[in-house]
């Protein structure tokens, strides 16, 4: 066994009960290195109390200054598990860009884990780009959900790509941040959960750079009878 990232051998013990347990023992995809790695690129707390950018959570960053100054529900709150660097930008990557589906491994249980405080929402993932969702063959979020064996409801949908319309990838941040919006409500999801509207939403995303995506996405579904709108990221930029 090697380590998904570092490509080093696995060394692993196991106990006398693991070797006469008639279950199949779990293979690691980590090395043990690798794993605290990943644990050390946690939010530590110390950040924007909406979005978790910068070091006073006292204090709004700018990105979340903006958007209140468009008139964002000040209840708003986006949550993020890691920051955007290292072992796991590296696992976002070759799970997107390359589509490399082994290191949902990694990310799948992070997700289990992370979301099980949010269990009473109903979870709404980010859509993919049409155009790289057929490229990819499965939009990221959406398959680590299912991954990790949560339920979701697929709210939005991303509109088809016009002539010379640019992935949010690609874009810089003023392009970002004036972007119009990419997505669009499937309605007749809508009406299927109509007898939940009384329930909350959250948001689920991989990344969090500037808040466009998450607000084109909270701008469709806010005036719709819902408790509350939350969201909750991977990794925040």
């Amino acid at each position: 066994m090697t380590c998904l990232l570092c490509h080093e051998k696995i060394q692993r013990r196991f106990l006398l009960e693991q070797w006469l347990t008639f279950y199949p023992i779990s293979q690691p995809c980590l090395c043990l290195e690798c794993q605290k790695s990943i644990e050390e690129e946690r939010f530590k707390g110390d950040s924007c109390y909406v979005c978790q950018k910068g070091k006073d959570k006292k204090v709004l960053c700018a990105d979340c200054l903006n958007w209140r100054a468009k008139g964002v529900d000040p209840k708003f709150r986006v949550w993020s598990a890691y920051r955007y660097e290292g072992m796991i930008k590296e696992s976002l990557l070759q799970l997107k860009m390359k589509g490399d589906v082994r290191f949902e491994r990694i990310l799948s249980p992070i997700f289990k884990e992370e979301l099980k405080v949010f269990k009473d929402k109903i979870f709404v993932p980010i859509p993919s780009n049409r155009e790289r969702k057929r490229q990819r063959g499965f939009n990221p979020v959406a398959y680590l959900l299912e991954k990790a064996g949560l339920a979701y409801v697929p709210l939005l949908e991303s509109k088809q790509m016009g002539d010379g319309q640019m992935k949010q990838a690609y874009k810089s941040r003023q392009e970002r941040l004036a972007s119009e919006n990419p997505f669009q409500l499937n309605e007749d999801l809508l009406k299927d959960i109509s007898d939940r509207q009384g329930k909350s939403i959250l948001l689920i995303d991989d990344v969090y750079t500037t808040g466009a995506t998450m607000h084109h996405a909270l701008e469709l579904l806010e005036n719709r009878a819902f408790q509350s709108i939350a969201a909750w990221v991977l990794a925040r930029a």
